[in-house]
């Protein structure tokens, strides 16, 4: 997963599913950007296909974080199915989330 940083904002691009066998990397690395003072963190999921309960876990918690500090979590590039089952969860009433074009 590649990460850049810049102005207090962070963008990620997984590599993989953000699935429980990923989960933990993918929330100790949210974690410690938000502890560096990231207040602003894009996901960019365009290499993702598949997120399981465990992400979406991950996804809220570091959302819930941010907020807590006055930031904000963006998911860009979501594929139509993770939109779709994003939207049903009604995280896009918590989360900006933006499809794939």
């Amino acid at each position: 997963m590649s990460e850049s940083v810049q102005n207090g904002e962070a963008v990620l691009n997984p590599d993989k599913d953000i699935i429980a066998s990923e989960s933990r990397k993918l929330r100790e690395q949210m974690q410690n950007l938000v502890e560096e003072g990231a207040l602003r963190i894009t996901i960019n999921m365009e290499k993702v296909e598949l997120v399981d309960s465990s992400g979406i876990g991950v996804l809220v918690g570091i959302q819930n974080a941010l907020k807590n500090k006055g930031g904000e979590l963006k998911i860009v590039n979501v594929s139509q199915d993770i939109y779709k089952m994003f939207k049903i969860m009604r995280l896009d009433k918590h989360i900006t989330i933006s499809q794939s074009t």
